[in-house]
C-alpha cells in the first residue's frame, strides 16, 4: 500500500506499510475513468475506491458534491450498497431510489445538499418498510416534517415524507392499499415491480474489517466485488430535474392545491391517524391541525 514518503523511506519500511495495509483505506481523486462521466467507484466491501468527478459542472464537483461522493464510495468499501444493507445482485439498480432510504448511499439523496433533509451522513433510523404489492396510501413513507422524496412508478413524482402518498396517482388517498413500483425513478432502469423495500439504519451494518473480502488481495479485484453502476452526471441531472421543493399542503400529492386536500388532512385528523401528525412531533394534537390551515393558506 501507498503509506506516505517518511513511511516509504523508513528503514522499517515493510513492517509499517504492512500493518497499514491492514486498517486504511485509500482514495484517488481523479478526472474520470472508463470514458464516462461516473462520478467514481468503490470496491465492495473491500480498502480501495476513487472520486471521479471531471465530468461535473462545474468541473472536479462542489465542496459538497465531492465530500457527498467519497462518504458514498466510502461507504462501499463499508459493505454499504445504493439500499443500505438491501442487494439484489441480478437487479443491482432495483434499490438505487427507495424512497424509506435517507442516506448518501441513496442516489436521490447523494448529491441532493441543496434540498431541505440532505445530510452529509449515512441513515441513523430506519424507516418503514414498504411493500410494493401493498402500499397504503395514507401511512405513506413516515420520516421528516417538509422532507421530499422522489417516488415511483414512472414518471417520478416527489412526495412528502410525512402525509399520504397518492401511489396509484388518482388524485386522492385512497383507503384501500395500492400496488406500484415505488423504488423505479429513472426510465432505462428494468422495472422491479413487488419489491418489499426495507429501511436501513446504516451505521451498524458497517464492516470495518476488510481483511476477509477477496479486495484484500494484491492486484485486480474481482468484478462481482466492485460496484459497476454509479452516479453519472447526466443522472445527476436528470434527478435534480425532478424536484421542484414540493408543497406540504398538497396533502393527497396530486400536485393541485385545492379544497379535496383540506378535506383529506381534516379525515385523517379527525381519526387521528399516524400521517396527521403535520409537525412531527409524535402526537396528533391540534397544533398539527394550525400548522396545516398555516401552509395551506400560504399556498404552493
Amino acid at each position: 500500500m501507498f503509506g506516505n514518503p517518511a513511511d516509504r523511506a523508513s528503514p522499517n519500511r515493510n513492517a509499517i506499510l504492512s500493518a497499514k495495509r491492514r486498517a486504511f483505506r485509500y482514495c484517488m481523486f481523479a478526472n474520470t475513468y472508463g470514458g464516462t462521466t461516473s462520478s467514481g467507484v468503490a470496491e465492495l466491501p473491500g480498502n480501495d475506491f476513487m472520486v471521479t468527478l471531471g465530468g461535473f459542472d462545474p468541473p472536479g464537483g462542489t465542496a459538497n458534491e465531492q465530500a457527498a461522493t467519497f462518504m458514498h464510495e466510502m461507504g462501499h468499501t463499508l459493505g454499504l450498497y445504493h439500499g443500505g444493507h438491501q442487494i439484489e445482485w441480478s437487479n443491482d439498480r432495483r434499490y438505487n431510489y427507495k424512497p424509506n432510504y435517507r442516506s448518501i448511499m441513496n442516489y436521490s439523496w447523494q448529491l441532493a445538499d441543496t434540498r431541505p433533509g440532505w445530510a452529509l451522513d449515512y441513515s441513523r433510523s430506519a424507516l418503514p418498510s414498504l411493500n410494493e404489492a401493498q402500499l397504503d396510501e395514507i401511512a405513506g413513507i413516515g420520516g421528516a416534517l417538509n422532507t421530499v422524496v422522489l417516488v415511483g412508478p414512472v414518471p417520478a413524482r416527489e412526495a412528502f415524507e410525512i402525509g399520504g402518498v397518492d401511489w396509484s396517482r388518482n388524485g386522492t388517498i385512497d383507503t384501500t392499499l395500492i400496488a406500484a413500483d415505488a423504488n423505479h425513478l429513472y426510465p432505462s432502469d428494468p422495472a422491479s415491480d413487488g419489491d418489499v423495500l426495507e429501511g436501513s439504519e446504516d451505521w451498524s451494518h458497517l464492516l470495518y474489517n476488510f481483511r476477509s473480502s477477496p479486495n484484500y488481495a494484491s492486484g485486480s479485484s474481482p468484478e462481482s466485488t466492485i460496484d459497476q453502476v454509479e452516479m453519472t452526471a447526466e443522472l445527476d441531472d436528470f434527478i435534480d430535474s425532478l424536484y421542484t421543493g414540493g408543497c406540504a399542503a398538497d396533502f393527497n400529492a396530486d400536485t393541485t392545491l385545492d379544497f379535496f386536500d383540506y378535506l383529506d388532512f381534516v379525515d385523517v385528523f379527525a381519526a387521528s391517524a399516524s400521517n396527521a401528525d403535520f409537525n412531527a412531533d409524535t402526537v396528533v394534537d391540534f397544533f398539527d391541525y394550525l400548522d396545516f390551515v398555516a401552509a395551506f393558506a400560504a399556498g404552493c
